[in-house]
């Protein structure tokens, strides 16, 4: 199968442990995101706890978290995932903008509940995440993006094997009368930009679980 169709198959699992690990006396499982009220409301309240993450700052509502689920549901490149601990939705991570080329797939949109105090979870999570991509997928590689002052995302994905192999200078623009990032060349090397994007990867042969 290529990579839309086995996206497709995936995402007419409904309620379906896509990805199941277990994580000491509990067990962490993927299941294809869904657009049920808890979900919008759940989507909404993590946004709201992690704009300054995001490329773009927007103000979250229900609305756009339903049409934001309902656009990744609807195509065919893209999936995300709800992360429950046993039964309880506690985050959710996606992955998106497959490059033929490579072989490679990036993680995107990973975001978590406040109550989720131990690391080990999001890190046994994505783990999970990026082998389901290099044995179901079969890709070769998987990449990841953080800003430079994401010191928390960058050290987990630097504890599940990822090297950052680029830094892409970002500045501010309004798009839509809202603040976005938005890559920028620097005209010396001497000049500092606003912002940075970091851009990790590994590679299938670098790959080693730890669950």
């Amino acid at each position: 199968m290529s990579y839309t169709e086995k996206i497709s198959n995936i995402k007419k699992q409904k309620n379906v442990d896509i990805i199941k690990i277990p994580f000491l006396n509990q067990n962490i499982s993927l299941k294809v995101i869904d657009n049920s009220p808890e979900t919008i409301t759940l989507s909404t309240i993590w946004r709201k706890n992690n704009l300054q993450w995001f490329h773009t700052e927007f103000t979250p509502t229900e609305e756009k978290s339903r049409k934001w689920i309902t656009k990744i549901l609807d195509d065919p490149q893209r999936i995300l995932f709800m992360i429950f601990l046993d039964e309880k939705k506690i985050g959710q991570t996606g992955l998106d903008t497959f490059v033929e080329s490579e072989n490679s797939i990036e993680v995107t949109g990973t975001i978590k509940d406040k109550s989720i105090k131990d690391h080990r979870i999001m890190e046994f999570a994505r783990n999970a995440l990026i082998n389901w991509a290099f044995e179901y997928l079969d890709v070769s590689k998987v990449i990841i993006r953080h800003f430079s002052d994401n010191h928390r995302a960058i050290n987990l994905s630097e504890r599940c094997g990822l090297q950052t192999v680029n830094s892409i200078p970002m500045k501010r623009k309004i798009i839509n009368n809202e603040l976005s990032w938005v890559e920028t060349k620097l005209n010396s090397h001497e000049e500092i930009a606003e912002r940075y994007l970091n851009v990790m990867e590994i590679k299938r042969e670098n790959f080693h679980k730890s669950f």
